[in-house]
């Protein structure tokens, strides 16, 4: 009980109602930066899910387009785009080895 009431009246010592306090605020921090870092983290991945989808509707719109427009010229498009897209490479790989 000495040793308690010795670190409330030097804090310097390691204890202390300020000591406590910077816990507390310390710890309330790093909370509020964990949880920041969480949203952060949704929010990016939501991102990424919005732009997969339109750059599937893009490829969808190309795809149509070049049917619609030279029906006789969709297959030399296809090869031209598997092409490209072969010598980018990891650019445009999924993370399991096949293209997106």
């Amino acid at each position: 009980m000495e040793d308690h009431v010795a670190r409330q009246r030097h804090p310097d010592s390691g204890g202390g109602i300020v000591h406590d306090l910077i816990d507390q605020i310390n710890d309330r921090l790093a909370a509020y930066v964990q949880q920041i870092r969480n949203a952060s983290a949704r929010d990016i991945g939501a991102a990424v899910v919005r732009l997969e989808r339109q750059n599937e509707a893009l490829k969808v719109m190309m795809d149509s387009i070049v049917r619609t427009l030279s029906p006789n010229q969709h297959d030399a498009y296809v090869r031209t785009v598997k092409a490209t897209l072969q010598k980018l490479g990891p650019l445009f790989e999924t993370g399991n080895g096949k293209l997106q």
